[in-house]
C-alpha cells in the first residue's frame, strides 16, 4: 500500500498549542520538513512559533528550531530582513542548514542578505554614526562562508562580497588566523580578473 501524501500541516500546527514541551519539539521538528511545502499555511501560525522563540522556559534547542522555521517562513514570504534576524537566533542550527539538501537558496539568501546588512552596518560605524551597532552573530556567518569555501570550495559555487571579508577580517572581531583566507580570496579575484573595490559581487571556485 503506498504511503499517505500530506496535504496540510494543520495536524501538526495543532500540537503548538499542547503544554507539553516536548510534543511542542516533535510539532517544531515536523515543521522544519514541511516549511518548503507547507509554508503559506505555516504562516498563519507564524506568531504562536515566534512565541516559543521568546519562551525562556523551553530549551535552547527548542527555541533555536522555532527561529530557524520562523526565518524559513519570512524567506518564502519574501520578507528578508525578518528572515534573517531569525536565521541568526537559530543559531547552530542555521548552520547545520547549510548542510541540508534543497536548502541551498534559502541558506544563500540569507548568508548574502548577512553580507549586505554587516557592510551597511561597517560603513554607518566607520562614518561615526552612533546608531550603528553590529550583530557579533553577523560575523560568525562571514567567519562560516570561509569555513564553508575551504572545506567544501572545491565543488560549490560561493557567492562572497570582498568588502564583507576585508572589513570583517581586518576589524578587531576578525580572528586573526583567518587572515591567511583574506590573501587566499584576494589570489582568487586578482587571478580570475576582479577588483577589490567595495560591494563588488564575486564568484569563483577554490
Amino acid at each position: 500500500m503506498a504511503p499517505r501524501t500530506q496535504t496540510s500541516a494543520a495536524g501538526v500546527l495543532a500540537l503548538l498549542s499542547e503544554s507539553d514541551p516536548f510534543l511542542q519539539q516533535y510539532a517544531l521538528e515536523q515543521l522544519n520538513a514541511l516549511v518548503p511545502q507547507f509554508w503559506a499555511e505555516i504562516s498563519e501560525s507564524i506568531t504562536a512559533i515566534e512565541a516559543i522563540y521568546d519562551s525562556t522556559s523551553l530549551s535552547k534547542e527548542t527555541r533555536d528550531l522555532a527561529a530557524l522555521i520562523t526565518s524559513k517562513v519570512y524567506y518564502y514570504l519574501a520578507e528578508y530582513d525578518e528572515a534573517l534576524s531569525f536565521a541568526l537566533g537559530a543559531g547552530s542550527l542555521f548552520d547545520l542548514e547549510r548542510r541540508n539538501p534543497g536548502s541551498e537558496e534559502y541558506v544563500e539568501t540569507m548568508v548574502s542578505e548577512a553580507i549586505d546588512r554587516y557592510i551597511q552596518l561597517r560603513t554607518s560605524e566607520e562614518a561615526g554614526e552612533p546608531s550603528a551597532k553590529i550583530d557579533p552573530r553577523l560575523g560568525s556567518i562571514i567567519e562560516g562562508i570561509f569555513q564553508n569555501c575551504l572545506e567544501e570550495g572545491e565543488h560549490k559555487q560561493v557567492r562572497i562580497s570582498f568588502c564583507a571579508i576585508h572589513h570583517y577580517l581586518c576589524a578587531d572581531e576578525g580572528p586573526r588566523r583567518h587572515l591567511a583566507l583574506l590573501s587566499r580570496v584576494e589570489d582568487s579575484t586578482s587571478l580570475a580578473g576582479y577588483t577589490s573595490k567595495p560591494r563588488i559581487r564575486i564568484y569563483f571556485h577554490m
